[in-house]
């Protein structure tokens, strides 16, 4: 897919589906830990070198500032969710991804509006 009026930028967008009906039990525990009030994570892959949890929010609630270390990249499952750190700020919905810069992380903040989910892919630490 090539970008209207920009000559030698392509583009393409790919469809990005997890099923999480598709899993083991013995591999993928069901286990929750609170993150903060009204967020819970449940890690769904550890690995030296990434990680991703699946992060679930009540509606109002939030990830605040300090939660981690990066960088990070968030993919929205369901719900919306206000994205903000030292002055930017940016609403995402389902389907829609984040790439956010390791310097960011600690000054991040990530409220939700009603009940959401995302995906959270980090560094192995």
């Amino acid at each position: 897919i090539r970008d209207i009026g920009v000559t030698g930028v392509q583009t393409c967008a790919l469809p990005i589906s997890i099923d999480f009906s598709d899993t083991h039990p013995e591999l993928i525990p069901e286990f929750w830990s609170v993150a903060s009030a009204g967020v819970a994570l449940r890690p769904l892959v550890r690995h030296p070198l990434f990680s991703i949890d699946l992060v679930r929010f009540e509606a109002g609630g939030a990830l605040e500032p300090g939660s981690g270390g990066g960088p990070w990249v968030l993919g929205v499952v369901s719900g919306n969710l206000r994205v903000t750190a030292s002055g930017y700020r940016r609403n995402l919905r389902p389907g829609e991804f984040l790439l956010v810069p390791a310097v960011v992380v600690p000054r991040l903040e990530i409220r939700a509006e009603v009940a959401s989910e995302i995906l959270r892919v980090a560094d192995g630490q």
